[in-house]
């Protein structure tokens, strides 16, 4: 059955309207694969810019304030026999060790060290100072064959400060009394998973201004090609899952 010429223009047009849309699609695809190739060059410069800062601040100021307190020391042994001036070079001492602790402390916030023995034993650490810190109940169950050296160390970051941000959540909103974490490798991806016992949730309201921690954790998700689920329900606890592809995702060399 031939087509009338408006049948034939009709058709000519639907074609035409498939073969754009099928084109905006791709340029869609390829315009998401660029944006998750920039987060993730922009999480790595980020975390090489803490890494070269922490080695700057353990190969200077580290070791300046090191030999400033030695040198404090031997002054405040010295002056026993003056006790204004003794009393004067104790409260520098003070002050100097409070100082040394804070920049500890920044370098540890900047550049855990304990990411450095792994994503398992970093977990382990972390939950056992958030046990005896907050009183909550932590449990951490792993499969039998996960095996944390197939982890990159960006991979392993993002895991770490994921489960620092869920940890701060917890002890913040959920009134929890317990906190289960978990580790598997499933398809070839490494899945993370921090459930609680609290009151939960609304879902719908993810977006609000105490959420803004899991958007950085989604983010770093995104840039290493890996995802972010929460789901939550009053009174029934919150369940953050969080799952990257053990296959490097493409990264910008520029």
């Amino acid at each position: 059955m031939l087509l009338t010429v408006e049948q034939t223009l009709i058709n000519e047009a639907l074609v035409a309207k498939v073969l754009q849309c099928e084109k905006t699609e791709a340029a869609l695809r390829a315009s998401e694969k660029k944006l998750n190739e920039l987060l993730a060059h922009q999480v790595a410069s980020r975390e090489e810019e803490r890494k070269r800062i922490v080695r700057e601040i353990d190969s200077n100021l580290g070791k300046n304030l090191v030999a400033l307190r030695t040198d404090i020391s031997a002054l405040h042994a010295r002056t026993a026999a003056h006790p204004r001036l003794h009393d004067w070079v104790d409260k520098a001492l003070d002050n100097l060790d409070s100082t040394i602790s804070s920049v500890g402390q920044i370098v540890a916030h900047m550049r855990p060290f304990q990411i450095e023995l792994g994503v398992v034993a970093a977990v382990e650490w972390e939950l056992d100072k958030f046990e005896r810190s907050s009183g909550l109940r932590c449990k951490l169950s792993r499969d039998a064959h996960f095996d944390d050296k197939a982890l990159s160390d960006e991979q392993t970051l993002a895991l770490y400060r994921a489960l620092q941000e869920c940890l701060s959540n917890v002890f913040r909103h959920s009134l929890a009394s317990r906190v289960d974490v978990s580790l598997a490798l499933l398809n070839n991806a490494v899945s993370m998973t921090v459930g609680d016992n609290g009151v939960g949730f609304d879902t719908g309201q993810a977006r609000k201004s105490s959420s803004y921690g899991l958007l950085d954790v989604e983010e770093r998700m995104t840039a290493l090609g890996g995802q972010l689920s929460v789901t939550g329900s009053r009174p029934h606890g919150t369940t953050v899952t969080l799952s990257i592809p053990l296959v490097r995702f493409p990264s910008r060399d520029h």
